[in-house]
Order: C-alpha cells, then sequence, then structure tokens
C-alpha cells in the first residue's frame, strides 16, 4: 500500500509529530489537554490507517514519511 499523507487528521499528525520526538501517551495528554484514551484512540486509529501492527511499526512509518508533514 503507498504512503498518503492526507489518511491522517490534523489531531493525528500533531500526537505524531509528539511521538517522533519521545513524548509519553501522559505527556502528549497533558500538553494537549486531552485525555489519554483519546491520545491512545488516536494511535490506534493512526496503526490501522497505516497498516502498523505495534506502535513500533507505527513510528518506523511515520519517520521514513516524515517529510510529507509541516508538523512531524
Amino acid at each position: 500500500m503507498e504512503f498518503q499523507p492526507d489518511r491522517l487528521t490534523e489531531r493525528e499528525v500533531e500526537i505524531a509529530g509528539l511521538l517522533l520526538r519521545g513524548f509519553s501517551t501522559s505527556q502528549i495528554s497533558e500538553r494537549m489537554g486531552i485525555r489519554k484514551r483519546l491520545v491512545d484512540a488516536q494511535i490506534s486509529n493512526m496503526r490501522e490507517k497505516l497498516n502498523a501492527e505495534d506502535t513500533i511499526l507505527l513510528l518506523k512509518v511515520l519517520k521514513e514519511h516524515s517529510e510529507k508533514y509541516d508538523d512531524l
């Protein structure tokens, strides 16, 4: 499957950028002012959209394609 940057929402891109910078889900939650459960759900959505089995693979895919996003 070809990587399609428009598949992620603006919020997912923001969360992805923070993940790539090493923030934990708790830190992302606090920084964005949203519940940790919502952060976890957004990460799960990204994994599904990008066919990543786990968060490690998600980070790998995001890092490989980070130039397609201004916020990553």
